[in-house]
């Protein structure tokens, strides 16, 4: 072992391993770290991907938050069911089975520029199909409704769609 390490030291010492280290040129600095001065450029994954909703502007905080104090209060959710943190008697397998035959989950609905000037009344028209992919899917991920750009919206889609928020 003491041998390895002074033979190690020695290479290093000698600057004869280059295997892991970059070359060296003008403008890095010389150190035993040289190799992270420089970092690799890094590229984000899907670069340049701009989503259609980006930059849009939003509503001003006292009108996104305001709401109609005459509806009763939304807050009354329930409690989310514990989750049990064991593995006995399953079949991963089996599982793996089910979950495949599962449909892909949120659904995402993106509004056309039809869907916002409907309004709440889009909502109304596509109750049916709505709930129903609702109960298919387990959560459908709204996307580029103006209406539920606040508070009240919010509100109105649910009343739209017979929904208890």
């Amino acid at each position: 072992m003491k041998i390895a390490a002074a033979a190690l030291f020695a290479a290093l010492a000698a600057n004869q391993s280059t295997a892991f280290a970059p070359t060296r040129s003008s403008n890095v600095i010389s150190t035993k770290l040289s190799s992270t001065m420089q970092p690799p450029e890094r590229t984000a994954p899907d670069a340049g991907y701009v989503p259609d909703w980006e930059g849009r502007t939003g509503l001003a905080p006292e009108e996104f938050i305001a709401s109609d104090m005459a509806k009763p209060d939304l807050s009354g959710m329930w409690e989310c069911p514990l989750t049990r943190w064991d593995s006995e008697n399953i079949d991963i397998a089996e599982a793996q089975k089910i979950c495949s035959e599962q449909p892909h989950c949120p659904l995402e609905m993106t509004a056309s520029a039809e869907d916002n000037a409907k309004g709440a009344a889009f909502f109304s028209e596509n109750k049916e199909q709505i709930r129903a992919d609702l109960l298919k899917y387990g959560a459908i991920w709204f996307r580029g409704f103006d209406l539920m750009k606040s508070v009240a919206g919010n509100r109105e889609m649910h009343e739209a769609l017979g929904l208890d928020p």
